[in-house]
């Protein structure tokens, strides 16, 4: 029972790591070994080129176990201790945190599907906005994807699954299903993550009330380090 004024902690859940390449950053591995995780949380590593399957298979786990939420923790990701923590802050069904495409163009991955291509606000969707924002309707990678399970309870087995009739990827058809069932998806853009390439790539303020691309070396022992880097 929840004593007034005192925060119940977050239930937990699992996290899904679906590692198609069977691990490719050590930088990821020290992330992953610092995240804190609600108590009960179980940490699923997948190893395999079937990332669909990988994440359907965590979805089963999660309701076989009785727990709460899954987690997508893609293995080119960087992030803070803290990152699933403060997704798990907010009440709502979806949310993912704010992270760049690793290739150009360096922009948010939100976009909408426009037959087998997208279309890509860029940076200027998030215009003088911070913290929680309702994207309810466009799409966004699943690197780093918290989906509550009344959400997964809501949609079919397979929960997750490639768009038969066109190119669009898996994680961009899941969106468009939440989408069609009503429900809403959130992005909090206080909440950043690194893409990894041979630099890892970070959203930055511009300083303008909008947001850029910045280039970091990855550093295993300051990978949260966003006092620098290059801006592009």
């Amino acid at each position: 029972m929840e004593e007034r004024g005192v925060k119940a902690p977050p239930l937990p859940g699992v996290v899904c790591v679906p590692s198609a390449m069977l691990g490719r950053y050590r930088e990821f591995d020290v992330c992953m070994s610092k995240l804190i995780t609600p108590l009960g949380t179980e940490v699923q590593w997948r190893l395999g080129l079937n990332i669909v399957s990988a994440i359907n298979n965590s979805i089963r786990s999660m309701f076989e176990h009785d727990l709460h939420w899954l987690w997508i923790a893609d293995d080119d990701s960087l992030f803070d201790p803290n990152t699933l923590m403060r997704l798990l802050s907010h009440d709502v069904p979806v949310v993912a945190p704010f992270i760049l495409r690793r290739s150009n163009p360096m922009v948010p991955t939100l976009c909408k599907p426009f037959g087998d291509t997208y279309i890509r606000p860029g940076f200027d969707h998030y215009k003088d906005k911070t913290g929680l924002v309702d994207i309810t309707g466009w799409c966004v990678g699943a690197a780093g994807l918290l989906i509550k399970r009344e959400v997964l309870e809501k949609l079919d087995d397979p929960w997750v699954e490639n768009d038969k009739s066109t190119q669009i990827d898996f994680d961009i058809y899941f969106c468009r299903k939440l989408s069609d069932a009503g429900i809403s998806l959130h992005i909090d853009l206080d909440t950043k993550v690194g893409h990894m390439t041979h630099v890892a790539v970070w959203p930055k303020s511009d300083g303008k009330g909008g947001y850029a691309p910045m280039l970091l070396l990855p550093d295993p022992n300051d990978y949260y380090n966003q006092d620098g880097g290059e801006t592009v």
